[in-house]
């Protein structure tokens, strides 16, 4: 691909590619992988995603959905384009259109057929039609930034004077284009989601979030609100229009499949729990009901005024009932089973110990009663394994009372070491404010003669082909002979001088090839300098990007910072989480037991 005319271009902006500002090295993002799959299928859907024009700046619009030209700088995606030259050529004939025509609200279709399309996702656009015009306007912005930049540092220009410029070049590049957009109320996509899923049919229909017209079978109808649309949704598992037990039966088995699997993948359990209280325990209460004859169950419930909250209360019923009758037939000798676990925690734990003791025995038959009530896949075999499997079970009941301390010291360990970090960067922020200045002017400069590097290779390979067809031509025009050789001698003197200008310009471009390979290996020093320095001060894990961010940050006080730290500190001492955790291993070693390997054994109480 020729960029020449578009690097001439360039020039014309006052941009040399051997000297590139570092707003042409940003990265123009890819649209697929910065937004949800879930976003995505909303702004695709015309019919979902509000579109219609809006003043969109172009500094605003970060990345493309275009596979070419994602995730590579801005430059060299323009320097990328397939009608570049097209677009430039355009743009000079009709310089208008796009600090004109583009400004208007109603666009004249004469130079280009289509509106320039954008996606926005939390403010932020991204290119879905127009690659071409947007990345010339990018160039066009990047290069008055510049421009105002090196003016406002030649006059000292204050503070207010660059902003009011920047505002002013802010305004000049503002322009209408065709917006796809999803609600800000990102609740709306994921119920939109399943209810499409299920049949309903949704339009969009007004400029607000969540104003759609609504169709299914034959009704028809709009929602103007999120309220109104979770209530939608509430209502697609509504059960007052079931008229027969099948139908309720079938209802159930839908809510619980959809409750279970899809849900979860919207990420919509919080609102259905929100709307269906306690839905979790209702599942495993219908469930007992359909394991222990649904249908005859079910002959008992009344469908005439049949919700959620009267069904819910009726499964319970029938589950408790059934737990009483059983749990009673287990423990007819004892009142409950923590009085059996007392009995059993008070003997010492040794197999001859469980031989002699009649009490413990009556108890472990007991409780193998139980074990295999629970569940048929256990039942143990000795006295012993039933009495460790007590143990265990009051061993994982510590442990998992104490993971929300685990957690919460291994959050507040996180904290303390981050904040040992900033206490180190502050610390030594006299010496660190030029090291990182250094880094920057350093990987800035990299990246520039990288940039410069790819553009001299495609010039080189271009020249040095134009020198092969120049010694070609050279070498058929002297195997002429006679009055051909006498007719020739001026054209042959007009190629040899070309040919010398083109040998001239071949070994300029490899010069400067050698310059900036020389200048990459000087910076690249540099870099590898300011990391051994940096790791001289700060830890492996802290980077100048942290360090930076950190430095920019306004009235840092040490003396809050030490306070945290003192606070967190003083906390990790009294929670003491890691400690009680190794009391609890030795005393599952004590009873032969490893902690970690019973934890991944069933629960039965």
């Amino acid at each position: 691909m020729d960029i020449s005319f578009k690097l001439s271009f360039l020039r014309t902006l006052g941009i040399s590619h051997y000297e590139i500002p570092y707003h042409f090295l940003e990265t123009c993002l890819s649209y697929t992988e910065n937004t949800t799959e879930l976003e995505q299928w909303f702004t695709s859907s015309d019919a979902l995603s509000f579109i219609g024009e809006e003043k969109v700046c172009i500094k605003d619009i970060i990345g493309t959905n275009h596979p070419l030209y994602e995730n590579k700088s801005w430059i060299d995606a323009f320097l990328s384009t397939k009608k570049g030259e097209e677009t430039i050529a355009l743009y000079q004939k009709h310089p208008s259109y796009y600090f004109k025509d583009l400004k208007q609200l109603k666009q004249s279709p004469l130079i280009h057929n289509k509106p320039l399309e954008v996606f926005e996702i939390d403010q932020e656009y991204y290119i879905k039609g127009g690659n071409n015009r947007i990345l010339l306007l990018k160039m066009l912005y990047f290069s008055e930034l510049n421009h105002m930049k090196l003016e406002a540092n030649e006059k000292h220009w204050k503070q207010t004077e660059v902003t009011a410029k920047i505002e002013e070049i802010d305004e000049k590049y503002s322009f209408y284009i065709q917006v796809n957009k999803i609600p800000a109320q990102k609740e709306i996509l994921p119920l939109i989601f399943y209810l499409q899923k299920i049949g309903i049919q949704f339009k969009k229909i007004g400029k607000e979030d969540c104003h759609y017209q609504v169709s299914f079978a034959n009704y028809s109808f709009e929602i103007q609100s999120l309220a109104e649309l979770k209530q939608l949704f509430k209502n697609s598992f509504s059960l007052t229009t079931v008229t027969s037990k099948t139908e309720l039966i079938d209802r159930l088995n839908q809510m619980i499949h959809a409750y279970t699997t899809i849900i979860p993948k919207l990420d919509l359990t919080n609102l259905f729990l929100e709307l269906f209280p306690n839905f979790e325990k209702f599942k495993d209460y219908y469930l007992y009901a359909k394991d222990n004859d649904l249908k005859n169950i079910l002959n008992r419930c009344n469908l005439t005024n049949l919700s959620y909250q009267n069904l819910f209360a009726y499964f319970e019923q029938i589950f408790l009932e059934g737990e009483k009758r059983n749990f009673e037939n287990l423990f007819t000798n004892y009142q409950s089973f923590g009085e059996l676990y007392e009995k059993v925690n008070s003997h010492t734990f040794t197999k001859s110990r469980i031989k002699q003791d009649t009490v413990l025995q009556d108890f472990i038959f007991t409780f193998n009663k139980m074990v295999n009530f629970l569940d048929n896949s256990y039942l143990p075999r000795t006295y012993e394994e039933t009495v460790r499997h007590i143990i265990n079970s009051d061993l994982q009941r510590q442990y998992h009372s104490l993971l929300p301390q685990l957690e919460l010291e291994e959050k507040l360990k996180g904290q303390l070491g981050n904040l040992y970090k900033l206490r180190t960067i502050l610390e030594h922020k006299d010496m660190l404010i030029p090291l990182c200045s250094k880094y920057k002017t350093a990987k800035g400069k990299v990246d520039q003669e990288k940039t410069y590097a790819h553009i001299e290779k495609v010039n080189l390979q271009k020249k040095q082909r134009n020198v092969a067809e120049k010694k070609d031509s050279l070498a058929t025009l002297k195997k002429k002979k006679g009055l051909a050789k006498v007719f020739s001698k001026k054209q042959k003197e007009s190629m040899e001088s070309d040919l010398v200008k083109e040998q001239r310009e071949k070994r300029e471009i490899e010069n400067n090839l050698l310059l900036t390979q020389k200048n990459t290996t000087i910076n690249k020093n540099i870099l590898e300098n300011c990391l051994k320095e940096l790791r001289v001060l700060l830890p492996e894990d802290v980077t100048f990007e942290y360090v930076e961010s950190i430095l920019q940050e306004k009235d840092l006080s040490i003396a809050i910072l030490y306070k945290k730290i003192t606070d967190i500190e003083l906390q990790l001492h009294t929670i003491k989480a890691s400690e009680k955790l190794e009391y609890l291993k030795k005393r599952a070693i004590g009873y032969g037991l490893s902690l970690e390997d019973n934890l991944q054994e069933k629960k039965y109480f």
